[in-house]
Parts: structure tokens; C-alpha cells; sequence
């Protein structure tokens, strides 16, 4: 499980500093000159737009990392699923809060707790999808059992 769980961490890694690029584009980054890869707020902070490319593509690679390797924890089977959706959804919020705040993604305390409704709501959803999704396989395998035990 840890090879998988590092395998998924480098896969995330990657798309998240794709993302954490695609971010600043969809936030409005631009001025008269064009585009701006980082946020204003970052690039006053750091005081270089270099270092802060850099600081956004390794912070937004480490959230990555751990949204994709926190998969793993929907492997563990002693795990209900309630149990793995909230501790994966607790590492997000905990993760996202010093990263968007470091790199500018959100400004104030409303823009902080509409982003975590947002990923409560989607953990939400995605809780509720694999629920239905199991207790669909267990209706049909009952269904299976039935059968086996009828022709018995």
C-alpha cells in the first residue's frame, strides 16, 4: 500500500502544480502587460515573480500530493467508508487553508469558509456516490446469494 500511496502522491504532485498554475489564469491574473502565472498578493509578498512561480508550483504540488495520495486511505478495509471520507476531507481543509492563504488564492475569512463549504460539499457527494455505488453491489450480490442457495 505505501508504493501505491507514493505512487499516487507523485501523480499529484504533478497535476496539482499543473492546477495550482491553471488557478491564478481562472482568478482573473491579468493585467495590461497579460497574463500574471501568480497572484498579485503572493508576488508582493515574496517580492519576485520568480521565486514566487516557484513557491505556488511546490505548494500546489505538495497539496496535490497529499489530495492524491490521501486516496490510499479509502483502501484501508477496516475503514468504513464515513470514517475515510471525513479523515481524507479533514486533510484537504487542513492542507488547503496555509497553502491558499500563502499563495493569495483566498483574502478574507468569508472567502476561507466558502471554500471549505465548498469541499464539505463536494465530500459530500462524494460519499453519498460511493455509498450508492456499494450498496448497489451488495443488493446485487444478495440477489447472487438468493439464486445460489434457490438452485441448491
Amino acid at each position: 500500500m505505501l508504493l501505491k500511496t507514493l505512487k499516487r502522491a507523485g501523480i499529484g504532485f504533478l497535476l496539482g502544480m499543473v492546477i495550482g498554475n491553471i488557478i491564478p489564469l481562472l482568478g482573473g491574473a491579468w493585467d495590461e502587460n497579460g497574463f500574471i502565472p501568480a497572484s498579485n498578493l503572493l508576488i508582493e509578498r515574496v517580492g519576485d515573480i520568480t521565486l514566487a512561480i516557484f513557491i505556488q508550483n511546490i505548494a500546489s504540488g505538495i497539496f496535490g500530493a497529499l489530495c492524491f495520495g490521501g486516496m490510499s486511505l479509502y483502501d484501508i478495509e477496516k475503514w468504513p467508508l464515513t470514517l475515510a471520507t471525513v479523515s481524507h476531507c479533514g486533510i484537504i481543509i487542513v492542507a488547503f487553508l496555509p497553502i491558499a492563504i500563502l499563495l493569495g488564492w483566498v483574502y478574507s475569512l468569508t472567502d476561507i469558509l466558502i471554500m471549505i463549504g465548498i469541499q464539505i460539499a463536494v465530500y459530500f457527494m462524494i460519499w453519498l456516490i460511493i455509498y450508492m455505488n456499494y450498496r448497489k453491489q451488495v443488493r446485487e450480490l444478495n440477489e447472487l446469494n438468493s439464486q445460489n442457495h434457490k438452485k441448491k
